[in-house]
């Protein structure tokens, strides 16, 4: 990293490697391999890391439901031969770019064709992955321009409805899961969950079995229900934020 000033930094982006977290012991076992095969940021040149994870931070361990296995820091630092390592969730990491981004790399989806700047107001950042991430971006004041970065667990919240059909899925998903909330529809589980309660629903065979099936089965028109689950699901982001 160069440092531009006090508050700010060049950031270079040297590696990039995506690793399936169910097919690893450890989390520290992934460092290790990632620092064994890319030289450049491995033992004895990295000492200490900054690791953004889903999940939130409680009695020196991150807490995610989603994770086959739990993170504890002191482990994850041994088993990696850090020096000093650092986590913050996720999704407040991406938080933290917001202020930077150039208004080239805003797109305006609903609402109009003038691109709304991120510096006029707090902002929102949520994405689906394992579970849904979120975290919002408060901007500064006169007094102190700074952006403020206030992680969250928002996605623990139920689910809202606003059609009959909705309230129908969602009474099916409730006969698996008591409470429903938006994390356990706005991931990718939740997307093989919803397609799963639709085909309940309607008497349908089950014969997708991935997320990424009911993706592709959904887009290209292969089946109902996943066609159906992809609608549900993307228009679920827009009642959580009503």
């Amino acid at each position: 990293m160069r440092s531009r000033d006090a508050d700010s930094v060049d950031v270079d982006l040297l590696e990039v490697e995506r690793y399936a977290c169910a097919q690893w012991p450890s989390l520290g076992d992934i460092l290790a391999d990632f620092g064994a095969r890319f030289p450049v940021v491995g033992a004895g040149t990295t000492t200490h890391a900054v690791l953004a994870c889903a999940g939130f931070l409680q009695d020196e361990a991150i807490a995610n439901v989603n994770l086959p296995w739990p993170l504890a820091i002191e482990a994850t630092r041994v088993r990696a031969g850090l020096s000093r390592v650092e986590f913050i969730n996720d999704f407040e990491a991406l938080a933290h770019a917001i202020p930077s981004l150039a208004a080239g790399a805003l797109r305006t989806v609903v609402g109009g064709t003038t691109p709304f700047g991120v510096a006029s107001g707090p902002v929102v950042v949520m994405g689906p992955g394992t579970g849904l991430g979120c975290a919002a971006v408060l901007p500064g004041t006169a007094r102190d321009p700074r952006a403020r970065i206030l992680p969250s667990e928002g996605s623990h919240v139920l689910l809202a409805t606003g059609t009959p059909r909705e309230a129908s899925i969602l009474a099916r998903m409730a006969h698996t899961w008591a409470d429903v909330d938006v994390d356990y529809v706005l991931s990718g589980p939740g997307l093989l969950r919803l397609y799963r309660a639709i085909s309940e629903l309607d008497g349908l065979p089950q014969v997708l079995s991935t997320p990424a099936e009911v993706s592709r089965a959904g887009m290209a028109g292969e089946s109902a229900a996943a066609r159906e689950s992809l609608e549900v699901f993307l228009r679920a982001p827009g009642q959580l934020l009503r």
